[in-house]
């Protein structure tokens, strides 16, 4: 085989055919011609016959257009990241810039950068002020503070002490803020790890309730430790205490249906043989058990047996509340009980 520019001359093979040899130098067939120029498609292929396979370019063409095309697209994202960078920059550089405009205007205002900061704190310093907006008004007294700083030096003199004892004023009770805004920080992270933690304890034993030591000592302790978990809520902020309250709320109601579940277990101690919580348990299971499972189906009007069947549970469940002996099972199903109820009667009050 011997190549001529970009044309290759072959001698046919025994057994070769004329769409095989297309397919291994990569052209047409119209593109195999016979030494005279005419078509290789005119005749039958004989071994030895000489043929001249004119090469087509076109998948080196293709290649080379998707390198292309590979490259404008690439250099078309690289300029899009740069005008987002620069559009970015540009914005960050506007802001910054009208910050410090608005800075430069508050501290020729000394009087008005002061009222805007005391007005700022008085927000801030509310009872009903969110820990999101406590956080933001942090910033923004630093900027206050700053400006009026500045602003003294366009006072006169005489009024330059009384003014170093306002912006004095103002720090104090900002540090207070920033001080009130880091212990509830602090105090949302500790409750939420110590959420976490307990959840974690609560599953461990529910899983393995084999282990009913374990299981009695754990629910014991957590229901000791949550009975007047509401109390760690107070002085927080209304946003943080309404997220918190979802999840002691959700906690406590989990809690509470474990030590109903595992009412009836028994264990041999070295102090009796007894039942955890109380005998009540078997009874108190059943009916929360066909409670819950048609809680979980889908709602419709309730009439007749299903109507009857439903006030039935939970009359059964009301009395094997009332017949715990011990206290803390006692409380814990009547709280579930509660919350099946409920939940109970707005579903056959619905239409």
């Amino acid at each position: 085989m011997s190549k001529i520019e970009e044309n290759v001359y072959i001698n046919v093979q025994r057994g070769a055919t004329l769409s095989g040899l297309a397919k291994a130098y990569r052209v047409r067939m119209d593109d195999i011609t016979r030494l005279d120029g005419t078509p290789a498609s005119k005749g039958r292929l004989l071994a030895g016959d000489k043929l001249i396979i004119h090469r087509n370019k076109e998948p080196q063409r293709v290649d080379m257009l998707v390198k292309l095309l590979a490259d404008v697209m690439a250099a078309r994202e690289t300029a899009d990241l740069a005008r987002k960078e620069i559009e970015a920059a540009k914005h960050d550089r506007e802001a910054e810039l009208a910050r410090q405009e608005a800075l430069q205007a508050a501290a020729t205002d000394f009087n008005g950068a002061i009222r805007n900061a005391r007005a700022r704190l008085v927000k801030a310093e509310a009872a009903d002020c969110t820990l999101a907006e406590r956080e933001q008004v942090n910033g923004e007294l630093s900027d206050l503070i700053a400006a009026a700083e500045s602003g003294i030096t366009n006072l006169d003199e005489v009024d330059q002490l009384p003014a170093q004892d306002q912006i004095a004023d103002l720090k104090s009770r900002h540090d207070k803020l920033v001080n009130l805004v880091d212990q509830e920080q602090r105090k949302l992270s500790g409750l939420d790890q110590q959420f976490t933690t307990d959840r974690e304890a609560l599953n461990s034993v529910t899983a393995n309730p084999q282990d009913t030591e374990k299981l009695g000592v754990t629910l014991k302790s957590l229901y000791a430790k949550y009975q007047d978990a509401e109390n760690s809520l107070a002085g927080l902020s209304p946003d943080t205490r309404q997220t918190l309250a979802g999840k002691l709320e959700q906690f406590k109601a989990d809690l509470y249906h474990a030590i109903v579940q595992y009412s009836d277990v028994s264990q041999v101690d070295r102090y009796d043989n007894s039942y955890f919580f109380g005998r009540p348990g078997p009874k108190m299971k059943k009916h929360l058990a066909a409670m819950e499972q048609w809680l979980a189906s889908p709602a419709g009007p309730v009439l007749g047996e299903q109507r009857r069947a439903v006030l039935e549970h939970l009359s059964g469940m009301d009395q094997a509340v009332r017949n715990f002996k011990d206290l803390m099972a006692q409380a814990a199903a009547k709280a579930v009980y509660d919350a099946i109820s409920a939940k109970a009667f707005e579903r056959l009050a619905s239409k």
